[in-house]
């Protein structure tokens, strides 16, 4: 087990290793699954209040998550005393597991990171990071802001 690997997302860590130097073979063999996690904001209960998206936000939805949610109500903290005007309170965690199977075990074997890449993608089960984050912002647990922040993609 690695304690830290500073990747964005469970599907690059096991490139990420080969990029330091470990043979694709030694990677498969070794790795069984591999699980991503980061903190988010949750939005201050106290003062959280509905709100729509604007255009970029949306396009955002549109272009990287592929998701289109117009009519559907995020909150936002306005900020209160109770989060120091921050509209925050509190972390909680999100997570991305990649169980390594035949498919993504042979693609290591043969070094291909993308054969890699795609065998994840249509794994079953396998849930990104930013899909997991996005449920928190439809459930008024973090902002859309947040995940936005989280997942890199803010201009």
């Amino acid at each position: 087990m690695l304690s830290t690997l500073h990747t964005n997302d469970a599907v690059s860590s096991a490139t990420r290793l080969m990029d330091m130097g470990l043979e694709g073979y030694l990677v498969a063999s070794a790795v069984q699954c591999i699980l991503a996690q980061r903190l988010i904001r949750r939005v201050c209960q106290n003062c959280a209040t509905p709100r729509k998206l604007d255009a970029s936000e949306q396009a955002w939805l549109h272009d990287e998550a592929g998701i289109s949610l117009d009519n559907h109500d995020f909150v936002h903290g306005s900020g209160c005393n109770q989060c120091n005007q921050t509209g925050y309170s509190g972390r909680i965690g999100i997570y991305e597991l990649l169980v390594m199977d035949s498919t993504l075990t042979e693609a290591l074997r043969n070094e291909d990171q993308n054969a890699f890449q795609k065998a994840a993608s249509e794994q079953s089960g396998y849930r990104p990071l930013v899909q997991n984050a996005l449920d928190y912002a439809r459930d008024g647990i973090t902002t859309i802001e947040e995940v936005i922040r989280l997942c890199g993609w803010a201009d």
